[in-house]
């Protein structure tokens, strides 16, 4: 077995040789001005997937690639097995090794990644060799998702070959703020800019964002009002506070009370006067029909026709009270410039309170003149 594999390891090596004697490397590096390296397979100690480890050698080889003419992987394969076979195993350290395969490619610089993990704790590393001098650089991270091991690899690469990592842009300051000035403010003041509350300091002024703003003073007792306000930066735009005081509400005055007293008591009698002429009608009819009745011996005719009769009767007496009431409510509108009133009262509660000398009984049918008015 060990002939076996020296005897490969020998074909390996002459076709290594072989290559290199052919100048493929020079060739490659005649045609582009970019350096030649070669990126050896990412070494990995550790729980890492093996979907990880591509994403990071890929990231690794895209940047390099971009700097570097790059040797193939087929290329650094065969240059790898070159060089085990060609060594025994107790000569294969890691610098001897890369040392061989550094000469089978014929290239200056090998770039090397190592990822090792423990738990939740991973370390990066990236090693140059150039020649017979070494370099690394590490970084460290817990609980790190690939994502951001992914940035820390191209971060470490750039570290690695002296470029700066590139800066994100300052973000540009915000624009300066304007100041609206308000007025006449003070604390009983409410303020809504924009439909959103706001507190102005005591002396009512706020910082706002340049920009136009609809603008709500209020204030208890006073009229609300709304204005626009254009704010500019740096600049101070004054809007006045000054807000007008609500109206009293409307007081009924005498006149007026008077002249609904009035009203009032023509429609009761307008409808008393409606009332009392349909009931006397009603009962003209009913006194017919009963007579009618009375002659031809009709006893269930001339029953209905009582029965009609008292129910004209009552109307009749409704019809009554509504014309009275009119009546002296139009008494009290004539009595109202002399500062007299009327209390119209029900047998439980009062319908109407005033203060004019006009006494109704409706019981004795009279109008009678007093300080109240009583059914």
């Amino acid at each position: 077995m060990r002939m076996n594999r020296r005897r490969r390891g020998s074909f390996v090596v002459l076709g290594a040789l072989i290559l290199a004697g052919l100048g493929l490397p020079a060739t490659v590096s005649g045609q582009t001005e970019k350096p030649v390296a070669a990126l050896a397979r990412v070494a990995v100690l550790g729980d890492i997937s093996e979907v990880q480890q591509r994403i990071l050698a890929t990231r690794v080889e895209s940047f390099l690639s971009d700097r570097f003419e790059l040797i193939s992987q087929e290329e650094y394969q065969a240059a790898e097995d070159a060089a085990f076979a060609s060594l025994d195993l107790d000569q294969c350290t890691e610098e001897t090794c890369i040392r061989v395969i550094q000469d089978f490619l014929q290239v200056e610089r090998l770039f090397f990644l190592q990822v090792l993990r423990e738990g939740s704790f991973t370390v990066l590393s990236i090693t140059l060799y150039t020649g017979d001098t070494r370099r690394t650089v590490d970084d460290t991270c817990d609980n790190c998702s690939i994502s951001q091991l992914y940035s820390k690899v191209e971060i470490l690469a750039l570290r690695l070959i002296g470029e700066e990592a590139p800066v994100a842009a300052a973000p540009e300051p915000p624009p300066a703020q304007g100041t609206l000035s308000l007025t006449g403010w003070t604390p009983d003041h409410r303020l809504s800019v924009d439909g959103r509350s706001r507190k102005p300091d005591r002396r009512g002024r706020l910082q706002l964002e340049p920009g136009t703003y609809s603008v709500l003073l209020s204030r208890k007792g006073y009229q609300s009002r709304t204005a626009k306000a254009r704010i500019e930066g740096d600049k101070t735009t004054p809007l006045s506070a000054r807000l007008e005081p609500v109206p009293p509400a409307p007081e009924l005055t005498e006149s007026g009370a008077s002249g609904g007293l009035l009203a009032t008591g023509i429609v009761f009698l307008a409808a008393g006067g409606v009332l009392l002429q349909s009931a006397f009608s009603a009962g003209d009819d009913a006194e017919k029909l009963a007579g009618d009745a009375r002659d031809d011996g009709d006893r269930d005719t001339y029953k209905k026709a009582q029965a009609k009769k008292t129910e004209a009767e009552e109307a009749y007496q409704s019809a009554a009270i509504a014309a009275l009431i009119g009546v002296a409510l139009i008494i009290g509108y004539a009595s109202a410039d002399d500062g007299a009133g009327t209390a119209l009262r029900g047998p439980d509660s009062s319908l109407l309170a005033a203060d004019f000398p006009v006494s109704l009984d409706i019981s004795s049918a009279r109008v009678q003149i007093g300080w109240t008015l009583r059914w």
